[in-house]
């Protein structure tokens, strides 16, 4: 099976994949990169792959959902009403690949 060009699993090692989103949330966090905030709703608190499918129209990004909602066990729900920042699928991709490649 293939994996999606926007799944973090392309970025094989674990210290790596960590590196990784460490950057993406320093970058967002500092406005680094434009995003976009979306306001989990309560038909969202367990399913970040639905906002990802509504904010990317894939939901292939869901785990950056979860990583931009500080979410580490999907078991957990995520808070309604909490506002995420989401950075575009554009620079995802160059990080992924970016990291991918090391």
């Amino acid at each position: 099976m293939s994996l999606s060009l926007f799944s973090n699993l392309q970025v094989d090692d674990l210290v790596i994949r960590a590196q990784m989103y460490k950057d993406i949330l320093s970058d967002v966090n500092s406005n680094k990169v434009s995003y976009v905030q979306h306001e989990i709703k309560i038909d969202e608190v367990m399913r970040s792959d639905l906002i990802s499918q509504r904010v990317y129209k894939m939901p292939d990004l869901d785990w950056l959902v979860d990583l931009m909602a500080n979410r580490e066990d999907r078991a957990q729900p995520m808070t309604v009403a909490q506002t995420i920042k989401l950075p575009s699928k554009i620079y995802v991709r160059e990080k992924l690949k970016q990291y991918s490649e090391n």
